[in-house]
């Protein structure tokens, strides 16, 4: 068979148009997928990034359920849960603290009443006085 040579560049160039072509479609194909499945793995972690900035606020009503409830068991799921408890032992932990600040308060509340009792109650003007309330209660009997 013989072929003319500006027929074969014609195929030539039809071909190259048509790889070209399926290159750029595949391609763009490629980076949608590459996209959503790129954004389905950084959500959760954006997510869990969000409910962390808020539990260091000291927000702990934030709820990271959402991210471990599906059936699909991966890591981040893992590290939701984890999170999730962690969340709820510093919520107890800080309102322990602030139970045992406001004791200690009281404590140091009352100390410092009788502290300042004791310093009245042992200066010589009130020991005069104690002194007279006495010779007065004597002489009413």
């Amino acid at each position: 068979m013989d072929f003319r040579a500006d027929y074969v560049r014609q195929v030539q160039q039809a071909i190259r148009d048509r790889v070209v072509v399926a290159f750029a479609i595949t391609y763009a194909v490629l980076f949608a997928l590459v996209f959503v499945i790129s954004r389905s793995l950084t959500r959760p972690v954006i997510a869990l990034t969000t409910v962390a900035e808020r539990v260091a606020e000291g927000d702990y009503s934030q709820s990271v359920s959402a991210l471990y409830s599906g059936t699909l068991r991966d890591e981040v799921s893992t590290l939701a849960q984890v999170f999730e408890m962690m969340i709820e032992k510093v919520r107890q932990r800080e309102e322990s603290l602030k139970r045992q600040v406001q004791e200690l308060r009281i404590e140091i509340d009352q100390t410092k009443k009788a502290k300042q009792v004791a310093e009245i109650t042992e200066t010589e003007y009130f020991q005069e006085l104690r002194e007279h309330a006495a010779k007065m209660r004597k002489r009413g009997e």
